[in-house]
Parts: C-alpha cells; sequence; structure tokens
C-alpha cells in the first residue's frame, strides 16, 4: 500500500513540474504586436521596429514584409528565416546567423551586419547603400542586382560571392576575400579593392571608372 501512495505521489509531482515549466516556457516567450518571438514564428507584414531583438531565436522564421527597421537584433539566429522585403534600416545585426536566409528585395540602408554570418544567403535586389558588413561571412551570398552603394566590406569573407549586375559605387572592399566572386555587368565607379584578394574573381563587362584596385 505504501509503494501504490508513493508511486502516484511521484506521478503527481512529476505532472505538477510539467505544467509548472510549461507554463514558464510560454512566459518566456516575447510577444511583440502579436508576433510570437521563436524559432519558425509566421509573423509576416509585422511592425517590430526598434524592437529589442539581442540574441533571440527565429530561425526559420517567416517575416515577409515586415518592419524592424532601427531593431536591435545584435546575435540573432536568423538562419534559413524568410526575410524578404523586410525593412531593416539602419538595424543592428551585427554578429546575427543569416545562413542561408531569403532577404530577395530587403531593404537595409545603413544596417550594421558587423561579424555577422550571411553563408549563401539570398539578397539579390536587396538595397545594402551604406551598410556595414565588416568581417562578416557571405560565402556563397548572392547579392546579383543589389543596390550596395557605399557599403563596407573590409576584411570580410566573400568567397563565390554573386554580385552579376549590382551597383556597388563607393563600396569598400579593402582586405575582403573575393575569391571566386562574380562581378560580371557591375557597377564598380570608386569601388575601393585594395588589399582584398581577388584570386578567380570575375570582371566581366564592368563599369570600373576610377575604380581603386580593379584589375587593369
Amino acid at each position: 500500500m505504501l509503494f501504490r501512495r508513493n508511486h502516484w505521489a511521484l506521478i503527481a509531482l512529476a505532472t505538477f513540474v510539467g505544467v509548472v515549466a510549461s507554463e514558464a516556457a510560454a512566459a518566456d516567450t516575447q510577444i511583440i504586436n502579436g508576433c510570437r518571438i521563436r524559432p519558425g514564428t509566421l509573423c509576416t507584414e509585422t511592425n517590430l521596429e526598434s524592437a529589442d531583438l539581442r540574441r533571440v531565436d527565429l530561425s526559420r522564421a517567416n517575416l515577409f514584409q515586415s518592419n524592424l527597421s532601427t531593431a536591435d537584433l545584435r546575435g540573432a539566429n536568423l538562419a534559413h528565416a524568410n526575410l524578404r522585403r523586410v525593412v531593416l534600416g539602419r538595424a543592428n545585426l551585427a554578429d546575427a546567423a543569416l545562413e542561408h536566409a531569403d532577404l530577395k528585395e530587403a531593404e537595409l540602408t545603413r544596417a550594421s551586419l558587423d561579424g555577422a554570418n550571411l553563408t549563401d544567403a539570398s539578397i539579390q535586389n536587396a538595397t545594402l547603400n551604406g551598410a556595414t558588413f565588416k568581417r562578416a561571412q557571405l560565402n556563397g551570398a548572392d547579392l546579383s542586382g543589389a543596390n550596395v552603394i557605399a557599403a563596407d566590406f573590409r576584411e570580410a569573407q566573400l568567397k563565390r560571392a554573386n554580385f552579376t549586375g549590382a551597383n556597388l559605387e563607393l563600396a569598400i572592399f579593402r582586405g575582403a576575400d573575393l575569391t571566386g566572386a562574380n562581378f560580371r555587368n557591375a557597377i564598380l565607379r570608386k569601388t575601393d579593392f585594395r588589399g582584398a584578394i581577388l584570386d578567380a574573381t570575375s570582371f566581366e563587362g564592368i563599369d570600373k571608372r576610377g575604380c581603386l584596385g580593379c584589375p587593369k
């Protein structure tokens, strides 16, 4: 009889602990303007302007056409996230994880992505004017057709990156690794490649007026 009582008491205790843990986890989930901040969340066309999202996990989240301008996303996990047409102007994405993220047609004017990981990210036709990517990882990233005027890629890893048809006027690539990168038909007016690694880099059909460090 004593064994049976202890058995049921242990079951009741385990159930209580499980309920408390679930409630605590739910309470810890941040909700902003109806958007539940968690992996895989669905928050399309949501206003998250100036939100504090430091180190949050939004991997595989769908944030299509949402407003995250001036948001603080330092150290956030946005790997495989749908960020197509998202507004991230002046947002801070330093050290964020953005591997395989979809940033097509996104607006990142003057955003900070220093130290971020954008390996194999899709950034086609995005607006990146004045954005900073210092020491960022962009190996295999596709920035074809993007507006990247005056962006800063100093010491970034850009192996096999695709800049086909991009506007990179006044952009800085000093010390960057551009091994195997493609700049076919890109605008490189006054772009700075001094000290960059340009092994097997394609510059076919470029506009290089005033380019510093471009191949002759």
